[in-house]
Formats: structure tokens, sequence, C-alpha cells
């Protein structure tokens, strides 16, 4: 098999007949064709799949698709996984794959290099699975690839800081097709080595921003290891910040 995606759907569809939210993983290998090779090239896969309600503890069921799993709890998943072997440096790009949803797919890629897809299933191929309304986000990670770019490696840890970190919220005003993950680089470029955190956490569209607009909204922590921010310091991180994301992304900070 050169993908897990079709298993990863199957258990989904038998568990979500029996309970309101689905997550679940698998560990096994793929076979993908070599064409220089007699025999195909078998790669050890971790395989990733959520589905269903998103808090399945509350006595109300979701009615609504703002209360089901999607793609972005599959991203923060995925995310803590590479964050807990050290890869903390991952860039999520824009990607196609004939499974998964155009427009809610990434590729994952580390130093450049891809070591996994994430992306919620195409409606036809869900309900092919017998799943009819939950929305499916599935991931594969290539673990030889992700084992040999962290080879050598050494996870660090660092001390507790002393003084309390700041968030701040940034709600960034670009054109519809800018990607993400353009945005997200520009605001840590602009927020230089204080930043220690950065969450998207809401995507809008609607008439207060202007047609063909989207607004994404981050949460950034900053943090000094030295001394406690003030807020001259942290406005001055702010306007660099605007003159990053005008300069990139052709963007703008609502107030």
């Amino acid at each position: 098999r050169p993908t897990l995606i079709p298993m990863l759907g199957a258990a989904t569809a038998a568990n979500l007949k029996h309970e309101r939210s689905v997550r679940l993983f698998e560990i096994a290998s793929v076979y993908l064709p070599d064409a220089e090779a007699t025999l195909p090239d078998e790669r050890g896969t971790l395989g990733l799949v959520v589905a269903g309600d998103r808090n399945p503890l509350s006595h109300f069921p979701s009615t609504s698709g703002d209360d089901q799993l999607d793609f972005f709890d599959l991203k923060g998943i995925v995310q803590s996984v590479l964050d807990r072997t050290g890869a903390r440096a991952a860039v999520w790009e824009a990607s196609r794959h004939p499974a998964l949803h155009p427009g809610r797919t990434a590729r994952v890629e580390l130093g450049g290099q891809a070591v996994g897809i994430a992306g919620e299933l195409r409606p036809e191929i869900a309900a092919a699975a017998g799943i009819e309304e939950a929305r499916v986000g599935v991931a594969e990670l290539d673990l030889a690839a992700l084992r040999s770019l962290l080879e050598g490696d050494v996870t660090s840890t660092v001390a507790v800081p002393r003084f309390l970190p700041v968030q701040q919220d940034f709600a960034v005003v670009v054109d519809a097709a800018t990607p993400a993950a353009d945005v997200e680089r520009a605001l840590l470029t602009g927020a230089g080595p204080l930043a220690t955190d950065i969450t998207l956490f809401d995507v809008f569209t609607g008439e207060q921003i202007g047609a063909g607009r989207k607004s994404l909204a981050y949460r950034v922590t900053f943090t000094a290891p030295d001394r406690a921010l003030t807020d001259a310091e942290l406005g001055r991180v702010r306007k660099r910040i605007q003159r990053v994301l005008t300069d990139r992304v052709q963007g703008t900070l609502r107030t």
C-alpha cells in the first residue's frame, strides 16, 4: 500500500458508529514505486486521523461545522509531535493530494525537505469510507525522512524564564490568496528573537474587511530572558511587524 489513508478512513468510520469523536494513529510501512529498483521503497510512516466533535464530553452534540475537529486541530497535533522530536522549524506550505480537499491541504517541510502531508479528506472519499457528515483530517509523516533530518541533533532545554511572557494578538488583513505560512513568517521576522511562540486561532472573511480579503488572527508570545518587557518596547516591535507585513505580504493590522 502506498498510503495509510484508506485504513485510517476505515478505522474512523468504524469508530464513529460508537463514538462522537475519533483521534487515532498508526505506525506502519508504506511501499512506494522505485523505478531504479526491483522492489518498492519501504518507508516507515506515522498516520494520524481526527474526526467528529471537538469536545466529546459536552452534553450537547455538535450541530455545526464550527464544533467539529478540522484541519487546524490536526495541524496542532502534528506540530506537537514535531515539537516533541525537537523539530521546531517546520514550514507548512499549501499543497495538493488526490485524496485531500483542495484548500485544506498542506505539505510539511523541515530544512526545505518534505516530511509529510496533512489535510481533510475530500467529501466523496469520506463518503465512500462510510463517513457522511464529519470532516476527517488525516496526516502522514515520513519517519525515515524525519529521522535523517534530526540525526545527530540534540534536543536542548532552557531554563524557565524569570520574567512572565507577554501575549499579544495580531489580526492581519491580506489578499484571500495569500498563504497563512507567508503571513506567519512575516510576523516572526518582524517580531524578532523576542517571539517565542505563535498560534493562528481565527480566520475571518466578510464585508467588514472587503471583497477578496481575509483576516488571519495570531497570538504571539513574547519573552525576554533577562528583563520584563515594557509597553514601549512592545510598541516598537509592533511597528516593526507592521512594516514587514506591508513589505512581504502587503498586509495591514486591524485595530
